[in-house]
């Protein structure tokens, strides 16, 4: 039931995998907008009216006999559309081109589309996702929520020492309940990997706490796809969670899925996580939901063409 998985690959992709509709405007140029860009789901292009223009200023700059005169953002997109109709298969491509590269910023950058697939899933489709993979997809989500911090992933043994003296993970060693609400940081989720940092990795499971929740009892909730119980590490964490709440005040309550197995398959235990963690954040489900309802491999799978492009 564990999945395996390589902690340490850092593979990119360059191009698009693929394609999505528009359900609207049926718009095949359009790719998955990022998440911290939700009012652009729905509409003709991921990008806003002030990137198009921004994109505009740089094309003009570049191409003084070939200017953009109009100012509707509508206009610019066409121009684009039609200016690179034999050069990109998306409007994602157009920041790849001569004029846009390296002078876009680094928030229009990152946080216009939602994060592309390895190239090597055109081939695995059920590749096992990296740590990179995983990281990419929540930023998006610290961006859309500013009062949710991801962490992670990290190996098991995120509170171990090394031969250098220092914390395997830092974020966990000084993971502190009363900082976090100084931060404005009320929901915060973890990805944690089975394996202790010295090993590739094994199987992703996850935490969500929650310490404003709507029903005014604070939480942390445990998630392994496989059903097994919470590792020590997760107790001595909790324990420690526990503790510092205790001094603000605060009772803590921590839950857990297992027994309840959700993941049959090999692959798609990174795919969980993130979709734990997400609708726990959005609040489509709550910790009862992943306790009592199966969530089957193929479904995760599915939403590997949701949260990636």
């Amino acid at each position: 039931m564990t999945s395996k998985t390589s902690k340490n690959r850092r593979k990119t992709r360059n191009g698009t995998r693929k394609i999505t509709k528009n359900k609207k405007g049926g718009n095949d140029m359009k790719p998955r907008c990022s998440p911290a860009n939700p009012e652009k789901q729905d509409d003709f292009t991921c990008y806003s009216d002030d990137s198009l223009n921004k994109m505009k200023e740089l094309w003009n700059v570049r191409h003084p006999n070939d200017k953009i005169k109009s100012s509707s953002a509508q206009d610019i997109w066409v121009f684009f559309k039609n200016k690179f109709s034999n050069t990109c298969e998306n409007e994602k491509c157009w920041m790849r081109q001569q004029f846009a590269k390296n002078n876009l910023s680094r928030e229009m950058t990152l946080y216009t589309f939602a994060p592309d697939a390895p190239s090597t899933w055109d081939d695995n489709p059920n590749e096992w996702l990296t740590s990179t993979e995983l990281s990419s997809v929540m930023s998006h989500f610290e961006k859309k929520h500013p009062n949710f911090l991801f962490i992670g992933p990290t190996p098991i043994d995120f509170d171990s020492v090394t031969q250098h003296n220092e914390c395997v993970w830092d974020e966990m060693c000084s993971f502190s309940i009363p900082n976090l609400l100084k931060k404005r940081k009320h929901k915060i989720g973890i990805i944690y990997n089975t394996d202790p940092h010295t090993e590739d990795g094994e199987h992703w499971i996850a935490s969500f706490i929650d310490l404003k929740p709507k029903n005014g009892n604070p939480f942390h909730f445990h998630f392994d796809s496989n059903g097994d119980p919470p590792k020590k590490e997760i107790k001595a964490f909790q324990k420690r969670l526990e503790e510092q709440a205790s001094s603000i005040n605060m009772q803590l309550e921590f839950d857990k899925n297992h027994p309840f197995e959700h993941q049959y398959g090999e692959s798609e235990c990174g795919m969980y996580t993130l979709y734990f963690i997400i609708n726990m954040l959005n609040g489509k489900h709550d910790a009862e939901y992943f306790k009592t309802k199966r969530i089957p491999d193929k479904f995760v799978e599915k939403y590997r063409n949701i949260y990636f492009n």
